[in-house]
């Protein structure tokens, strides 16, 4: 896997809207962030167009991506928010062939982008906040942010999160792959699946249905994906819902039957996803995670 390198004072970087529309005044507190770092940001030509649901049409989104993604003055790619669309942008990726790696960021939809990079280029990428998530004088976003920051100019990172009663707490590395639950189910039977051979899966998701959660669950473990990890950590899970009648199994039961013919280690309560806080997490990356008495603690080296 390729690292990019990391970002420095005076570095221009990329923000972009490769899935769902936004506006200026959402992603104006992420951008001025991002200037406090040091960094110049550079809005994508298209960032702020409306089609539908998605910024700009297809073609305008992956000319913006294409032409950051192509640039060598661009040192990172930030992505405005997530929504949907990232997924129609990939065959249009997988004729391109840049020469300069650097940092994606983004979560949610934008795990269509991490899954594509780390398979088709083995680029490591960030799975963390989006810009127009930030939000100034909170602490959970503050901490998120700051962590992003660490990552990208080349510093440690480490998260510490309480032990669950539902987990298999066990110390175990690998190499992390995952993001959005509902994206990776979409990307089953594509080109552009993953192999999760001997891998770490975070998943999360947001305003699923009960039993949509299940049926994804299910297809993963029929199809053998989940056989194949060394390890499972569940982010966030917001807002699910009820269908016309209850389902009757919560989450954690819904996941502990698609991997009870597995023995590897479990977290759940992993400060990842759609919550108040997000903590990065490098795609492709080895993470670490370290079971100390009620406590687990996430360490990954930076660039």
């Amino acid at each position: 896997m390729i690292t990019p390198p990391e970002l420095c004072a005076g570095d221009k970087v990329a923000v972009l809207s490769p899935a769902g529309f936004t506006t200026i005044e959402k992603n104006a507190p992420g951008i001025a962030l991002l200037e406090s770092w040091g960094l110049v940001p550079v809005p994508g030509k298209h960032m702020y167009h409306r089609s539908g649901i998605f910024a700009g049409e297809d073609k305008e989104r992956l000319s913006d991506l294409a032409e950051a993604l192509e640039n060598p003055e661009i040192k990172a790619i930030f992505s405005s928010r997530g929504g949907y669309g990232s997924m129609r942008l990939l065959p249009g990726l997988a004729r391109i062939v840049p020469s300069h790696p650097k940092w994606v960021i983004g979560f949610s939809d934008i795990t269509a982008l991490h899954v594509f990079l780390g398979k088709e280029w083995h680029w490591k990428s960030i799975h963390g906040p989006i810009l127009s998530a930030y939000k100034p004088n909170n602490p959970f976003s503050e901490s998120s942010f700051d962590a992003l920051r660490r990552i990208l100019f080349g510093m440690d990172t480490l998260c510490r999160f309480s032990v669950d009663p539902l987990d298999r707490p066990e110390n175990v590395s690998g190499e992390m792959i995952g993001g959005n639950l509902s994206v990776l189910y979409s990307m089953r039977g594509t080109p552009y699946d993953m192999d999760p051979a001997g891998k770490i899966l975070l998943i999360e998701d947001i305003g699923e249905f009960d039993y949509h959660l299940d049926r994804m669950l299910t297809n993963f473990r029929q199809g053998g994906f989940f056989s194949r990890l060394r390890g499972l950590v569940i982010g966030d899970f917001s807002e699910i819902k009820e269908g016309n009648h209850p389902f009757g199994k919560s989450l954690p039961e819904m996941v502990h039957e698609a991997i009870s013919n597995t023995r590897f280690p479990v977290f759940f309560g992993f400060p990842s996803g759609h919550g108040d806080q997000n903590h990065p997490v490098i795609m492709g990356a080895k993470g670490v995670f370290e079971v100390t008495g009620t406590a687990v603690s996430f360490r990954q080296a930076g660039s």
